[in-house]
């Protein structure tokens, strides 16, 4: 067991600029500002670009898998593992473009380039989540963007669940130059008949970035 204050933490940033940062979603009341729905989203694209840069280079080199295992012989990379490495490559060079477009309108106050459906519960929920990804499908199991396009970036969806003193509050945010695949997205899940249900399963399928 965990205090949210050591849970959520995400030491991407030196303790002066995180607080700066992030101050007015941490030491105000929650009200649906701009500049809140904006933070909460630029956090969760701040901790995804460190995540995922880590796992694209983590990946080792066939010299290396050699070398750690005492292999002699050539080690090649078989075509399923070349396609994970490309996808994590290009994974991350994506968010790091989207992180550097939401820097920008930080720097700037323009929080309203950014695309926010609000979901409100009555009771604090059972999850608290903060992640970012490219939605693959909707509810119903249709195929929401390519992503064997390498010529084309995707589309992020990034989503906050938290508690506060009315309830609680899920956030899905998206830039209003995003294709159609973040609201298709947020669409099905509004034609659910248990959002609840259905909120806890796509957080247990899609982060590892959780807590219950």
């Amino acid at each position: 067991l965990r205090g949210i204050r050591e849970t959520s933490v995400f030491y991407g940033f030196c303790a002066k600029h995180d607080k700066a940062l992030f101050s007015p979603i941490e030491d105000t009341e929650f009200v649906c500002s701009p500049e809140q729905l904006f933070i909460f989203a630029y956090r969760a694209v701040a901790k995804e670009t460190y995540l995922k840069r880590k796992q694209a280079e983590g990946i080792p080199a066939p010299e290396d898998i050699k070398k750690i295992r005492g292999i002699i012989e050539k080690v090649e990379f078989s075509p399923e593992a070349i396609l994970f490495q490309a996808a994590s490559l290009q994974g991350a060079e994506e968010i790091e473009r989207l992180k550097a477009r939401l820097d920008a309108r930080l720097l700037n106050g323009d929080y309203r380039r950014l695309v926010t459906t609000v979901f409100e519960f009555a009771s604090p929920p059972p999850i608290s989540a903060s992640f970012v990804y490219m939605p693959d499908f909707n509810f119903e199991g249709e195929y929401l963007q390519d992503f064997e396009d390498f010529g084309s970036d995707l589309s992020h969806l990034m989503v906050s669940l938290f508690p506060a003193a009315t309830g609680g509050f899920l956030l899905l945010s998206h830039e209003d130059t995003a294709n159609a695949a973040p609201s298709r997205l947020i669409e099905s899940l509004k034609r659910q008949d248990d959002i609840s249900s259905s909120v806890t399963w796509f957080i247990a399928c899609q982060t590892e970035n959780f807590a219950i």
